[in-house]
């Protein structure tokens, strides 16, 4: 599989591991359940300790490339998310309140939230950090 799907009726979710979508290595997959109906809502990858540990790999190895962006570059890859999430809210809140039994409003609430905090993340890539402003000039 080489990306999430969902239907009205089930999502499967993979694991997202080094910018690649794929299913956990030894094929296995948990069934996620709404509190609500009892009905199955996700069929989700159940990663191993070798996908977690690749996982941690691939994370440390992008930490070299990531230290070396412009804060420039850094808000705009804090911004993407919330920028998507724009045009799937209902979507997302749909499915938190299916899984956890939450009512519409307080699962929008909450995306729009998770958005925030991401932007808020995006805007302190100017921030200062110990004696040095940040610069969009290398070196």
């Amino acid at each position: 599989m080489s990306e999430n799907l969902c239907n009205e009726n089930l999502c499967n979710v993979e694991l997202l591991i080094d910018g690649q979508w794929s299913a956990a290595s030894d094929g296995r997959t948990v069934t996620t359940t709404s509190n609500v109906t009892g009905r199955p809502i996700a069929t989700v990858a159940a990663a191993t300790l070798a996908d977690v540990d690749r996982a941690v790999e691939a994370a440390s190895d992008a930490m070299g490339a990531w230290a070396a962006t412009s804060p420039a570059q850094r808000r705009r890859s804090w911004r993407a998310p919330p920028s998507c999430w724009r045009n799937a809210v209902r979507t997302i809140a749909a499915l938190m309140a299916a899984k956890m039994g939450g009512i519409a409003a307080w699962c929008h609430f909450n995306v729009v939230a998770a958005a925030g905090i991401l932007r808020e993340a995006a805007a302190q890539a100017y921030s200062m950090v110990g004696e040095v402003i940040p610069s969009d000039v290398p070196g």
